[in-house]
């Protein structure tokens, strides 16, 4: 994170100081470099790391509807078809926790 953070330090920012669109390309190639730097594994991908930034929000009981919006996905559905499996489990957990509430 130390060096992609370093990589992007300096790109250009919109007024608000938010970053202007990088591509996929462009994230791509910088976490490939950052990757041989730290000689990490081929198979982890900017996708895998962002799918379980998702999955760990999940499962710390963080809204979908809050995860939805960072994640920048159109809309919630998405979210849903994506990681409906882990809300199930997530389901069952609160469930437990409700019985305990009443026992």
């Amino acid at each position: 994170m130390k060096y992609i953070k370093k990589s992007i330090a300096n790109h250009p920012r919109r007024i608000d100081g938010n970053l202007f669109s990088l591509s996929h390309n462009a994230v791509s190639k910088v976490f490939k470099k950052a990757k041989e730097k730290l000689n990490i594994a081929d198979e982890i991908t900017p996708y895998s790391l962002r799918h379980t930034h998702a999955s760990y929000l999940i499962s710390k009981g963080i809204s979908i509807e809050y995860i939805s919006k960072r994640l920048g996905h159109a809309s919630i559905s998405i979210t849903l078809d994506v990681y409906t499996h882990l809300l199930d489990e997530h389901k069952k957990e609160q469930g437990q926790r409700v019985r305990e509430l009443f026992s």
